[in-house]
């Protein structure tokens, strides 16, 4: 019964915000789809053209996604502060991640691009580890979908963060 609850809570959430859901999730979509194609080093290298192509894409994605992230945190919060505060500072660090990936390239500084990219896109993953980590808190504590969701979402954001930062530093390619 308690389950039943916050399902029709979560979907209330989505049903009165529809359209700044659907402009979040299609592109989201879309975006990890192309975020995984991008990462596969022989269709870098193999199709240059069609890797910058859907990098554009990508990067235009990523601004419309993580735009839409920051009106979520500051006006249509679902769970509490804490994830009003999570929420705004992953969307305004992954649209500055977004950023620095563009001008980047741009620059042909491409080893830099890479890592940006590369951040983004694994720092963008925490929204799925964050699900596991809310079905951790809601199955073995007393916690509920909306107060588990922000302190769900911090660990997800800093455990992916840590993680990529890792890999940037020490098992990356050093040249492309």
């Amino acid at each position: 019964m308690l389950i039943y609850s916050h399902k029709i809570a979560l979907s209330f959430f989505y049903i009165n915000h529809l359209l700044l859901v659907y402009i979040h999730i299609i592109p989201g979509l879309i975006f990890l789809i192309l975020g995984g194609y991008q990462l596969i080093p022989y269709f870098r290298k193999k199709n240059y053209k069609i890797h910058r192509f859907i990098g554009k894409i990508f990067l235009v994605l990523s601004a419309i996604i993580f735009s839409t992230v920051i009106v979520l945190a500051l006006f249509y919060t679902f769970g509490d502060w804490i994830e009003s505060i999570v929420t705004l500072i992953f969307g305004i660090f992954l649209l500055f991640c977004t950023y620095k990936a563009y001008t980047t390239a741009r620059k042909k500084r491409f080893i830099e691009h890479s890592n940006w990219v590369t951040r983004i896109y694994f720092i963008a993953l925490s929204v799925s580890t964050l699900r596991g980590i809310i079905g951790l808190f809601t199955t073995l504590g007393d916690d509920t979908l909306q107060s588990s969701f922000g302190k769900s979402f911090l660990i997800a954001f800093v455990l992916h963060t840590f993680l990529v930062e890792l890999w940037i530093k020490y098992l990356s390619r050093k040249s492309i």
